[in-house]
C-alpha cells in the first residue's frame, strides 16, 4: 500500500491549481498553444514526480546520477537557462523593433518640421 504524505498532496494541488490557470490563460488567448502544451505537459511531470518520487532515482541512475534529487535539479537548471536563452532571444527581437520605430518616428518628424519651415 501507498503511503500518500501531506507534501505529495499539496503539490497534486498546487499543480491542478496551475493546470486549471494555464486552461484559463490559453481561453482568454493570453497564451500559445504550444505553450499550453508545454505547460501541461510540466504540471503532469510534476505531478508524476510528486505522486512517485522513488522513480526520479531510477531515472538518475539512467543518467548517471546517483540521486533523484540530483535529477531534478540538474533538469530544472537546464529548463531555467533555455528560458533564459528564450528571454534573450525575444528581448533583442523586440529591441530591434523598437529601434526601427524610433528611426521611423525620427525621420518623419524631421520631414514634418522642414516642411513647417517651408
Amino acid at each position: 500500500m501507498m503511503t500518500i504524505l501531506l507534501y505529495q498532496v499539496l503539490v497534486f494541488i498546487i499543480a491542478i491549481i496551475a493546470i486549471i490557470y494555464i486552461s484559463l490563460m490559453y481561453k482568454n488567448k493570453n497564451i500559445s498553444f504550444y505553450g499550453f502544451i508545454l505547460s501541461i505537459i510540466i504540471c503532469f511531470l510534476i505531478i508524476s514526480i510528486g505522486l512517485y518520487p522513488q522513480q526520479t532515482t531510477i531515472i538518475a541512475h539512467f543518467f548517471g546520477l546517483k540521486r533523484g534529487l540530483d535529477l531534478i535539479f540538474a533538469f530544472s537548471i537546464a529548463f531555467l537557462m533555455f528560458i533564459l536563452f528564450l528571454l534573450k532571444l525575444k528581448l533583442d527581437k523586440q529591441n530591434q523593433e523598437l529601434t526601427k520605430l524610433i528611426r521611423k518616428i525620427a525621420i518623419y518628424n524631421e520631414e514634418y518640421l522642414d516642411n513647417e519651415d517651408s
